[in-house]
């Protein structure tokens, strides 16, 4: 009666999600999505195929229950590596909305919490709404509600 999440750092297929554990967190999938829209290190045909070898490698019902993330407690945050390539970082949200798996977002991701690696990723959620990116909001937002539908 409990979740049970890993958390994976690198080659989520080759653990026993779906058998032992419900899902994992899909760093791979970040890697992916960071190397082929952000860095530009993989073409679109590697990229499709690591995505196609990831999700046919596990069972359906584990693909799909993948947790997905673009930052967490141990990565440099997305806004501060997208930088002010704003089309990028839309991009990363959408792809993460419409892919397999469970779309996940660190605390403050979404409003732009900006921050290099540990500890300065962990940096506190800022509640003064002045100080939120509120079109980054609006974005994910709409991606929630398109992925909803």
């Amino acid at each position: 009666d409990k979740v049970f999440i890993l958390e994976v750092s690198l080659g989520v297929e080759h653990y026993p999600i779906g058998l032992t554990a419900d899902s994992a967190m899909n760093y791979d999938l970040r890697n992916y999505l960071l190397d082929f829209f952000l860095y530009r290190r993989m073409d679109a045909y590697r990229f499709s195929s690591m995505l196609m070898r990831q999700y046919l490698s596990l069972p359906a019902y584990a693909a799909n229950a993948l947790y997905n993330l673009l930052g967490s407690h141990d990565t440099p945050r997305i806004a501060t590596l997208t930088g002010n390539m704003r089309d990028v970082l839309y991009t990363l949200y959408a792809f993460l909305f419409v892919t397999y798996g469970s779309p996940s977002i660190y605390y403050g991701d979404e409003v732009g919490v900006e921050g290099l690696g540990d500890p300065d990723c962990r940096r506190p959620m800022p509640w003064d709404e002045e100080a939120w990116d509120k079109e980054l909001l609006s974005h994910v937002k709409r991606m929630i509600s398109l992925r909803k539908r």
